[in-house]
């Protein structure tokens, strides 16, 4: 049960514990009604099938006594089959679901408030201390001969008390006339009755239509024998405590184990619906009661560590009907002791005070906190209940953990941790925080928490119950439970008796399969995108379908895996179906699978023109897809592929109709000059082309913010005008914390004048860590939900130890464990949920997906935010050593995919990397040098591409770019005419292609040769990334555009296209599919918008005799694709916007007038 916490608090608890019965009793809900079908009808939709159906289910006491063997369930019908219409030809014989067929569920759950109850309970354990259906307690202690100050048991006490039969108790330690009484341990307390001539008091818990619950009470009242009368006997099944160790089904098996109880002479076996179970390595648990009832009990046998004398005890006798009158304890709530006397009888608190004595200090904790029936090897199951149950958002484990289940598994891990001494301590601390109903760690949580504390110290539990309570109940929310995949729904139980969830079913050739189940443990999210389709799950659209909730039979309130005696789950469903079933209205229709949608032009009829109906030259509106962001690979619940599509449902020459197939074959010669002309407009954007915030951070560091400027810090950075790093010029320098800077000299030795091994010992010049303590870049930050990224830097101010935190844990990435055999043991997760499972994490190696071989990255989604970012571990070698170090981090994206997120802070919003430097010595000769002894194509790329490229990632960067910029070629032709033989030459070459693809910001006047003159030589006097921060693009086709196609021959497939420049498909429908035609990609527009497209050639005569549809998708965030993880780029450019239109001319072909 340990992992399925959020199921155990919301309905059941585990075996290994008994389920509290509340002090209090509450009035039960009202039952479920059974045996009735509702039909569900379509409404006043034109087409059966096509609508939406709405029902109500649940919330009500499953609590029927029924007497079929099969599950009793609600049940709600849907009165005819999706398929079984008249649009669809057929109907549902040889009806093919496919994609367009959707059924979308909206499924709303309420749990039933903690008070809410379906059974009242009543039990006897102990000595036994029992508690009745309306929670009054009593308890009987007979001969009890302790003195309730020192707590001994004394023989001239003993000689004060009288049985239950009126007799005088029997002091039997020394007596010679008992001499089998030996210890207390084996033989009982000293002080008993004489039981030869008394007999044993029968404890009558329950007795009522028929049936009853009792026991016979031997020493100090505990129970030695359970009887269970059932209506159709006149005798009881009867077991004794010693008996059924005797038949322990440790030993003798489950089957075994019935021959602890002596029968009524007319049976012949215990009833089948009995069953045994051993929770823990000592007690025996029976589940005993009458189903034409309702009434069940448990009869557990028990003993004490290392003894070998038993006892019973009946827990949990559960009355699931709600009665209000009968005879035995449990409806009256006093113990009949008939004439049991003395000076120590009715005295709980002296009782109370006199056991905590002899408990540990853990078994009284548990017991004042959760039930009395706790004992020593129960302690852990009860933790477990504790943590599952209480309200902890006033105690210690809120004061990290991002979720309710976190907080419950801090809970268990703070409460049992330490010796039982500390483990009672600290969940003393926990009940008085949950008492306190303040906020944690508040002053005036403090106060009342000391209070709290001293209470229980000074006086002992029995005074602290008086003032507080030991659980409080948490009220669980769908929220804290729920999933958002219908994929979570799937999962068929094996069992669907006591299944109380929502099951789906189709009706297939009579027998009602499953197809989904909404458990009642993990329902649907309130924003969950619950679509089936009839790809997925063509069942639901080839059958009946029908609804149904089951667990409502009396015994699932106590079997296991039921709804523990509460309501089942409040149930409001509508399902919406979609697709061939619905006939279409209008010619033109609007799809959309993501964030991004299109609409229909203003004033469109929504019909398209047909030969002969329409008029000849006439354009036509389709409709407009506007410019929008679908970074559906970084935005929680839009993992898929997105696409949206304007497609038409008529073909504008319809060859399968003989009033028409003639002119259609005119139209297909060239004589006729038909054509289409495609009117494929850009709408203006209205915002940025790129879809994400982005930062970058790399090297000794250098950062680039959100708003594009750049800046740098390396402290203590003893470089001179001829960039050696020099111990005079150390000494002039303070660290960030203001301290002098401290020379190296055993790091200045190993460099010696190689300087280019300061990339591996590190400069000799360092900070004073041991007096200023770490210097921590917060690169950015986000209030709700709870978002850091920050870093320790070291020599150089390189980035050394990245930390970060979410609203599921806190993390570290170590960039010399990057390098392990293991590549996760560079994280560690340093509290909350781990980090392979709290965070997305994508792993290049050494060599792949462009990156060297010296660089490890790790590319990191916090998907409940869609905040990615991708960090690379680098490492150098020493150039004259065999000698590997300088172990760093480098930041090549931080991407926030909401533009409008508020609470934000660190470098990527400030964009001041100076104040992490504190009171540090800024040395103006730190840019100057870091880019010296770069070569030109590196320069280059930091600029074109991203500030953190490693000479090792120039070729990634030069493919990168040419997958979003401006320029007319597929990427790998890009790439070869930038890729030259040597650095400066790729250099010059990158350098012309961007001027070029800036080409349509050059000024009216000026010619293409000078602006790129201009350009070009501005990269090479004041540095490339002043072309960028110029023109403000490194000539992205978001920001400019300036090729064209002029003919449909200049398009191919999407397949031919690189996966990372996303398009426009052209496609048809000839009745088998959706097949596309060419693809429009987004770096190759339509001349002026316009393609002219002839019938006569029989390529594209399909986009004249059927339905077409113009489609755009995102990119494709998988291996072989686009992956997300490596091409942030064009995965944060946005969808371009389009708008359609045609328009058909064609000579006279002879259409009929009439028509």
């Amino acid at each position: 049960m340990a992992g399925s916490s959020r199921a155990a608090s919301a309905y059941a608890i585990g075996a290994t514990i008994v389920a509290v019965v509340a002090a209090v009793a509450h009035a039960q809900t009202d039952s479920c009604t059974t045996g009735e079908l509702d039909t569900l009808t379509w409404g006043n939709f034109t087409n059966p099938g096509c609508g939406s159906v709405s029902f109500d289910m649940g919330g009500c006491c499953g609590n029927a006594l029924e007497s079929t063997t099969e599950a009793v369930c609600s049940t709600t019908l849907i009165e005819s089959a999706y398929c079984d219409t008249d649009v669809i030809s057929g109907g549902c014989s040889g009806f093919t679901p496919n994609a367009s067929d959707s059924a979308i569920f909206e499924i709303s759950i309420t749990y039933a408030e903690t008070e809410d109850t379906c059974c009242q309970k009543c039990k006897c354990y102990g000595d036994p201390l029992c508690e009745a259906f309306d929670g009054t307690r009593d308890q009987l202690i007979e001969c009890d001969a302790r003195n309730f100050t020192t707590c001994g048991l004394q023989q001239d006490i003993c000689r004060q008390q009288y049985d239950h039969a009126g007799n005088r108790c029997k002091w039997l330690k020394g007596n010679l006339n008992y001499p089998w009484w030996t210890s207390n341990l084996e033989s009982g307390s000293p002080c008993q009755a004489d039981y030869n001539v008394s007999g044993q008091l029968e404890l009558v818990m329950l007795d009522v239509d028929d049936m009853s619950i009792s026991s016979l009470v031997g020493e100090r009242g505990v129970q030695t024998d359970a009887m269970i009368l059932l209506p159709s006997y006149s005798e009881p099944f009867q077991i004794n405590s010693d008996t059924c160790f005797d038949y322990d089904p440790r030993d003798v098996g489950t089957d075994g184990a019935a021959a602890a109880w002596q029968l009524p002479s007319s049976a012949s076996s215990i009833p089948s619906t009995w069953s045994v179970t051993i929770p823990d390595d000592v007690s025996i648990h029976w589940h005993v009661g009458d189903e034409s009832l309702g009434i069940y009990a448990e009869v557990i046998c028990t003993k004490a560590i290392n003894a070998t004398r038993s006892r019973l005890d009946i827990e949990n006798v559960t009355d699931t009907q709600g009665r209000t009158s009968g005879d035995g304890f449990c409806f009256t709530g006093s113990i009949d002791s008939e004439q049991l006397s003395g000076s120590n009888v009715d005295n709980p608190e002296g009782h109370y005070n006199c056991l905590s004595k002899t408990l540990p200090d853990l078994v009284n904790t548990c017991k004042a906190l959760t039930d009395d029936t706790c004992y020593q090897r129960s302690v852990s199951g009860w933790q477990q209940y504790w943590c599952e149950t209480a309200e902890l958002q006033y105690t210690q484990a809120s004061s990290e953990a991002s979720t309710y289940e976190a907080m419950v598994s801090a809970c268990l891990s703070d409460i049992r941790s330490g010796t039982e001494d500390e483990q009672a301590e600290t969940w003393v601390t926990y009940a008085c925080q949950m008492n306190s109903q303040e906020e944690y760690d508040s002053s005036a949580q403090s106060s009342y928490v000391d209070e709290c504390v001293n209470k229980m110290d000074e006086f002992g539990w029995y005074e602290w119950l008086q003032t507080y309570q030991g659980i409080i109940e948490h009220s669980w929310t769908v929220s804290e439970t729920c999933v958002s995949s219908l994929d979570d729904f799937t999962t068929i139980p094996d069992d669907e008796t006591c299944a109380s969830g929502l099951m789906v079913e189709t009706n297939q050739n009579g027998t009602w399969v499953p197809i989904l189940y909404f458990p009642p443990e993990s329902p649907p999210c309130s924003d969950a995108d619950l679509e089936a389709t009839g790809e997925t799950f063509p069942a639901l659209f080839q059958y009946q379908v029908r609804f149904r909730q089951c667990g409502l039979d009396a015994s699932c309130l106590v079997a296991e895996g039921g709804t523990s005696c509460k309501p089942v789950m409040d149930i409001s469903a509508t399902v919406t179906f979609s697709g061939q079933a619905c006939a279409p209205e209008d010619d033109i229709l609007i799809t959309s699978t993501g964030n991004c949608s299109c609409s229909l032009d203003s004033g469109s009829d929504t019909s398209v023109p047909q030969v002969c109906t329409s008029d000849s030259e006439a354009t036509y509106p389709l409709g407009t897809c506007g410019q929008c962001c679908e970074t559906n690979n970084y935005i929680p619940g839009q993992e898929g592929q997105a696409c949206r599509a304007i497609e038409t449902t008529t073909p504008f020459c319809n060859t399968t109709d003989s009033a028409t197939s003639a002119y259609c074959t005119k139209l297909q010669k060239k004589s006729y000059n038909a054509t289409m002309l495609l009117n494929f407009g850009t709408p203006a954007s209205g915002f940025d082309s790129y879809c994400c915030e982005s930062c970058q951070l790399w090297g000794d560091p250098f950062g680039q913010a959100f708003d594009g400027s750049r800046e740098k810090l390396i402290v203590c950075d003893a470089r001179d005008e001829d960039c050696d790093t020099l111990e005079s010029v150390c000494d002039t320098l303070v660290d960030h914390a203001g301290n002098p800077c401290v020379w190296n000299q055993t790091v200045a030795d190993l460099i010696g004048n190689r300087g280019a091994n300061i990339a591996a010992y590190g400069s000799p010049c360092l900070p004073d860590w041991e007096a200023s303590g770490e210097d921590e870049i917060v690169l950015y930050t986000v209030d709700e939900p709870t978002f850091s990224l920050s870093f320790y830097t070291g020599e150089r101010s390189i980035l050394d130890k990245l930390l970060l935190t979410t609203s599921k844990g806190s993390y570290t990435l170590d960039p010399v464990a990057c390098y392990a055999d293991d590549p996760l043991d560079g994280w560690t997760t340093v509290s909350g949920e781990d980090v392979s499972t709290a965070l997305n994490l994508t792993y290049t190696g050494a060599g792949e997906d462009g990156y060297g071989n010296d660089e490890r990255v790790w590319a990191v989604l916090v998907q409940d935010m869609g905040i990615f970012f991708r960090v690379t571990c680098v490492n150098s070698q020493a150039v004259d050593a065999d000698y590997v170090g300088g172990y760093r981090l480098n930041v090549e994206h931080l991407i926030d995919t909401d533009l409008e997120r508020s609470g934000t802070g660190g470098y990527c919003v400030t964009a001041d990397l100076y104040e992490y430097g504190g009171s540090y010595t800024n040395n103006s000769f730190a840019i100057e040098c870091e880019t010296k002894d770069l070569s030109a194509s590196h320069r280059a790329c930091k600029a074109f591409w991203a500030g953190s490229c490693t000479p090792d990632q120039i070729d990634l960067g030069i493919e990168n770019w040419c997958e979003i910029a401006n320029q007319p070629y597929t990427v790998s032709k890009c790439v070869s005419k930038i890729t030259k033989s040597t650095a400066k030459k790729t250099a010059a070459a990158w350098t012309k292609a961007v001027c070029t693809a800036l080409l349509p910001m050059k000024q009216a006047t000026e010619s293409d040769s000078d602006f790129l003159t201009a350009c070009e030589d501005l990269g090479e006097t004041d540095g490339y990334y002043s072309i960028v921060e110029n023109y403000g693009s490194a000539g992205d086709r978001g920001s400019v555009s300036s090729y064209c196609a002029s003919s449909v021959s200049e398009y191919g497939s999407r397949d031919e296209t690189d996966a990372c420049i996303v398009g426009v498909s052209v496609q048809y429908d000839a009745g088998d599919g959706w097949e596309e035609l060419f693809f429009i990609p987004s770096n190759l527009l339509p001349c002026n918008g316009e393609l002219l497209i002839p019938a006569y050639d029989s390529t594209y005569w399909p986009l004249f005799a059927y339905p077409i549809r113009f489609e755009q998708c995102d990119v494709l965030d998988e291996d072989g694709a686009c992956p997300s993880s490596t091409n942030v780029e064009a995965t944060c450019m946005s969808n371009f916007g389009f708008n359609v239109s045609m328009t058909y001319n064609y000579n006279d072909v002879g259409c009929d007038n009439s028509s």
